[in-house]
């Protein structure tokens, strides 16, 4: 993988972590149906991205 695309993988990333929030506050939804609806296969992976990302684990 290129500098470029692990660049623009980490965007997207970021897009589908940001994405997560928003219907967290809206409904009450688990963290596993979050983390596929915003394109994560794993929704462990999605909670250590997301706590990487914000610095806390729980959404």
């Amino acid at each position: 993988m290129t500098e470029q695309d692990w660049q623009w993988a980490t965007a997207m990333e970021t897009i589908r972590l940001f994405k997560a929030i928003e219907p967290r506050t809206r409904r009450r939804q688990t963290v596993t149906n979050i983390a596929y609806k915003c394109g994560f296969s794993s929704s462990r992976y999605f909670a250590t991205c997301y706590k990487k990302l914000f610095g806390f684990s729980r959404i």
